[in-house]
């Protein structure tokens, strides 16, 4: 246009032009809008779904897988709320970026290929080098990251176990003791965090040079393309710049890329734990199968048999907890289990609910001489009643908690609650508090406190 010595038709061409950029930018900012919004609505979605399964897998799931170490409440947790939401941050704007730096790269490199196919074959040695370093990085420092998050993990395990348990601990005088415990386990992660930082440093470095490197070999071989008339390898002036400006925008997006490579490589960390977290198979909590107890007695008490049980933890089995125990309760009668810690007493109730199976060389668990293992779980779990030793109350109102016994109905009248309160003998109690009082300052009131035995009991019961 401005080569154009004659002023009304550089006008003319220059508001043409105007014209066209302000259409092709417009219609960039709808393609832009649609499709950055389509691609965060997806990820959101995708996020949602992912916590949804997580926690319906982790629900599902028995005992015994609670019981590993890497199945704490932290690292669990942590699944459903920092692997999904990195899942979300590589899925979702920043995949738009990715795919559209993608296809920008390709077609810089058909424009230069179009002008001067030895350039485009000069150019080709950065997107071999970025495939190498993009490899490298998403294998060397994945190493490192998994052991620096395997070390996090138990870290966090211990500061939530301290947090939660943070009157004990001032009891006891025991938190320079803890403190140094956690500095000890966070200086792994620190270690192999360091050396990751190194890898990827180094392999950033070389990627965001060599485009610079790889230009200064192109503009040698566009001057020896210029100075070739004749040849193949000849290229006018105009073709040699139209080249070199589509290296240099394929550098800068060779640099925009290897940026994005951290999020990639945090996503398909959390994406590979997240995928081993949902091939989990309960082997006893599995719903809809078996037999409703409800139609094998009706009868409001039932014996309960163990013939020649043995057990031990899946995550102590050198620990025999139970060596054959031969147990038997009548219909209507109480029994007290008397013993030392970690005699077996709770693993009892355990065993009868089906927290957990017997080993396999054991005998039966029998209700009214039925074997247990034949009804459903929760028909199963339902008929039975379970205090533990620390009450666990749900963050809701009192009436919501007592109507979480019957679960199994939806009708539950406040007169029935109310009832049921009076059973318990806390109804009185109830009702001297203010109104509206919620659980969790029940809780942190009388946990620890004189009557910590009684009304907290009472409310679970």
């Amino acid at each position: 246009i401005f080569s154009n010595i004659d002023r009304d038709e550089v006008i003319k061409q220059a508001r043409l032009y105007s014209i066209l950029y302000a259409v092709v930018g417009f219609v960039g900012l709808i393609i832009n809008f649609v499709a950055t919004y389509s691609l965060c609505i997806a990820a959101d979605r995708l996020t949602t779904r992912l916590r949804q399964k997580s926690f319906e897998t982790i629900m599902k799931q028995d005992m015994s897988f609670f019981d590993e170490p890497q199945n704490s409440v932290s690292i669990l947790t942590g699944r459903l709320a920092i692997d999904t939401t990195e899942v979300n941050q590589a899925t979702g704007f920043s995949l738009g970026i990715t795919v559209r730096g993608i296809i920008n790269l390709i077609t810089n490199y058909i424009i230069i290929f179009t002008f001067s196919w030895p350039m485009g074959l000069a150019s080709l040695t950065t997107l071999v080098i970025f495939i190498l370093v993009g490899f490298l990085q998403l294998t060397l420092t994945n190493l490192f990251v998994l052991k620096s998050l395997e070390h996090q993990g138990r870290s966090l395990k211990t500061a939530i176990e301290a947090i939660d348990n943070v009157y004990t601990i001032i009891s006891l005088g025991i938190e320079k003791r803890l403190l140094q415990k956690y500095k000890d386990q966070l200086k792994p992660a620190y270690h192999y965090d360091i050396q990751g930082a190194i890898i990827q440093s180094l392999l950033f470095s070389l990627a965001q040079s060599c485009a610079t490197f790889v230009l200064s070999g192109g503009m040698i071989i566009g001057a020896y393309a210029y100075t070739s008339p004749g040849t193949v390898y000849y290229a006018d002036i105009s073709d040699i710049f139209k080249a070199i400006g589509a290296m240099l925008y394929a550098g800068w997006l060779f640099k925009e890329l290897i940026r994005s490579l951290p999020d990639t490589q945090s996503a398909q960390i959390a994406a590979s734990r997240i995928l081993a977290l949902l091939e989990e198979k309960p082997s006893i909590n599995i719903p809809n199968q078996g037999v409703d107890i409800a139609t094998k007695f009706q009868e409001d008490y039932a014996k309960l048999a163990l013939d020649d049980i043995h057990f031990s933890y899946s995550s102590r089995p050198g620990v025999v907890v139970l060596p054959g125990l031969s147990l038997t309760v009548k219909p209507g009668k109480t029994l007290g289990i008397v013993g030392p810690s970690g005699s077996g007493k709770s693993t009892i109730l355990s065993l009868a609910e089906r927290f957990y199976d017997p080993d396999p060389d054991s005998g039966t668990i029998e209700f009214n001489n039925i074997n247990i293992n034949i009804f459903e779980i929760s028909s199963l779990r339902r008929q039975m009643s379970l205090v533990p030793q620390d009450p666990v109350l749900f963050d809701m109102s009192i009436s919501d908690n007592i109507r979480y016994g019957a679960l199994f109905r939806n009708d539950i009248t406040e007169d029935e609650v109310i009832e049921v309160a009076k059973v318990a003998n806390i109804h009185e109690f109830i009702m001297s508090l203010p109104h509206a009082t919620p659980i969790r300052l029940i809780v942190s009131h009388y946990r620890g406190g004189p009557d910590a035995g009684g009304r907290l009991y009472k409310l679970l019961v």
